[in-house]
């Protein structure tokens, strides 16, 4: 996987029109919070995907891109329905969309919000459900459930982390 970095999502950012004033110095509020940690040597790995996180929610909303999902489905582990350790994907991005093809979704839902969910609720259900019974239950419970907030698959990837 490339290396996200801060100054590509800026452009990126800069390209969908989603950058403003407001949001740009928010961001560089954020920023020189992280940057003071880097600078004491207290920005690690995880801390650098934290903000780089938090920096892309403020630009694009709790939705998924290909860079956070597929950082965050490489670090999904469970036991298979045989009992072997597993990590990552179950499925591509093109199995899902091929999969959930006849399903409705909130507005604003990206396909890596799909793959995402679709893979994380794979994970731990894997060893009870077969395939098509997780393809609709996550479904259901991540873009069909009317009194969560939007982006639910987003906050709940770092509710569980």
């Amino acid at each position: 996987m490339k290396e996200y970095s801060y100054d590509s999502m800026l452009e990126e950012a800069k390209a969908a029109g989603v950058v403003n004033e407001q949001k740009m110095w928010t961001s560089a509020c954020m920023a020189a919070k992280y940057m003071a940690m880097a600078q004491r040597g207290e920005l690690s790995k995880e801390g650098y995907w934290k903000f780089m996180r938090e920096q892309h929610e403020l630009f694009y909303g709790p939705h998924y891109n290909e860079d956070f999902a597929m950082y965050d489905v490489a670090g999904i582990t469970y036991l298979s329905k045989s009992g072997d350790r597993r990590t990552g994907a179950r499925w591509t991005k093109d199995e899902i969309e091929s999969a959930t093809k006849g399903m409705s979704f909130p507005s604003g839902t990206t396909i890596w919000d799909k793959y995402v969910a679709f893979n994380a609720f794979y994970s731990d259900m894997c060893q009870l459900l077969d395939d098509d019974i997780i393809l609709k239950a996550a479904h259901k419970f991540f873009f069909q459930d009317e009194d969560a907030a939007q982006g639910k698959i987003w906050k709940y990837m770092q509710a569980v982390k």
